[in-house]
């Protein structure tokens, strides 16, 4: 008797459990679908195309769904709410052929309407507009990969070379996000062998259209690493007010840390050099003791500070009889005009965009991010028209994190190129 009424008390809980249950979440209250989506037109667009239609009178209408397939056969599905009556459908690969797009309005109770057909031919994505830009010629240590890239929409290009076996593999920098900005474009990969080396390049976007191979042969010029162990601090004779340079390294951080051969990619420890608090440093100088006609120059963030610490826009200067600091107003008579910009100018204040991989804004990162910055280090690369130089000024234009550009810091810099006078 006893187990039979532990076995009713029990199916009670049970009972009351499932009732309990019950009354949490959202079911349906009605199954009455809304109304057809109707009088659909759309714009054709690279790559995609842009819905407009009228919506359904439906008070609970919730969202417009549009299923449409992409090249590779693969079902995509797009929404907007019901505050809008356009629909944008991305991904598209090569234009001129016609699509059927399915178009349902649904419900706060995920009630589905009668499907709405409608054919679409987009425009062909611009990856096979964006690889007839593209070209590539030999550079110090490696290869220079021009092209333009339509405004507002971002590409991926590919670099791989062909190795000793004949494979083709791709650089260590080879995979390239390039930025819808709608102007030409650059980007040096370094690294390669000075020997002809068979190149190809190929455009994809995010969602896997690829362009045919763009293949041309090139012999890098010869670079070497400069070495680091005569370098040593300098100071401007007449820098005054803000432009002075003091050195006062933050935490004992102290500049010959950038050139000490340590940085993340290579030491555990946080080993950097930091300017002082205060906001009036954002430009370091020093002496490289050699005259060199430099290639670029590569720089390790701080570990763990990501892009937090560093320029997204730098200008790096270079002398071999300076006095006083460098300033971009090249009019100005005599002395800062023995400074040469060694970089290109490609953004506020003739500054040169510090490149992340992934192309995310401000201080957003991916793991490739941080690889590039902390462990591989982030290449500056340098105009080919530059004289010799043997002073360095390293400026910051604007920071990655938005902030002032009065305090930064840096793990490390090498710098390679030809040595001509030691």
């Amino acid at each position: 008797m006893r187990r039979l009424i532990n076995i009713a008390f029990f199916a009670l809980l049970l009972l009351a459990s499932c009732k309990e249950e019950s009354s949490y979440g959202q079911y349906p209250v009605e199954s009455t679908p809304p109304g057809k989506v109707t009088n659909i037109e759309y714009e054709a667009l690279p790559g995609a195309v842009k819905l407009k239609y009228e919506l359904p009178m439906d008070k609970d209408l919730l969202y417009v769904k549009a299923a449409y397939q992409l090249d590779n056969k693969e079902w995509k599905e797009a929404k907007a709410s019901a505050y809008t009556n356009e629909l944008l459908l991305e991904g598209f690969g090569v234009g001129d052929s016609t699509r059927q797009v399915r178009v349902t309005a649904v419900d706060v109770n995920q009630n589905e309407s009668e499907v709405a057909l409608i054919d679409v031919v987009p425009e062909a994505s611009p990856v096979y507009e964006v690889i007839k830009t593209v070209s590539g010629v030999a550079t110090f240590g490696g290869v220079k990969i021009s092209w333009t890239n339509p405004k507002d929409f971002n590409v991926i290009l590919v670099l791989n070379r062909e190795n000793e076996a004949g494979q083709m593999i791709q650089p260590v920098g080879g995979r390239i996000y390039a930025e819808g900005n709608g102007k030409e474009d650059s980007r040096s990969i370094q690294g390669i062998d000075s020997i002809m080396t068979r190149f190809t390049v190929h455009v994809e976007d995010r969602w896997g259209n690829r362009s045919s191979k763009y293949e041309f042969m090139a012999k890098p010029m010869f670079e070497e690493l400069i070495d680091k162990s005569s370098f040593r601090r300098w100071n401007p004779s007449n820098a005054q007010g803000t432009d002075q340079i003091k050195y006062q390294a933050w935490w004992g951080f102290d500049i010959e840390k950038i050139w000490d051969g340590l940085h993340p990619g290579n030491h555990s420890s946080d080993n950097c050099y930091s300017t002082a608090q205060g906001n009036k440093e954002n430009r370091i100088t020093f002496d490289m003791v050699s005259q060199i006609k430099p290639s670029r120059m590569k720089l390790w963030a701080r570990k763990n500070y990501k892009y937090s610490a560093i320029g997204e826009y730098i200008r790096v200067w270079g002398s071999n009889d300076p006095e006083g600091l460098p300033t971009f107003d090249q009019t100005v008579e005599p002395i800062e005009k023995r400074w040469t910009l060694l970089t290109e100018e490609q953004g506020p204040k003739g500054g040169y965009h510090v490149y992340k991989p992934s192309g995310l804004p401000g201080t957003q990162v991916t793991s490739g991010d941080v690889q590039y910055a902390e462990v591989d280090g982030i290449d500056i690369y340098f105009k080919a028209d530059i004289p010799t130089v043997r002073y360095i000024c390293i400026e910051m234009v604007s920071m990655w994190s938005g902030g002032s550009t009065g305090s930064f810091t840096i793990a490390e810099v090498d710098f390679y190129g030809q040595y001509v006078k030691k």
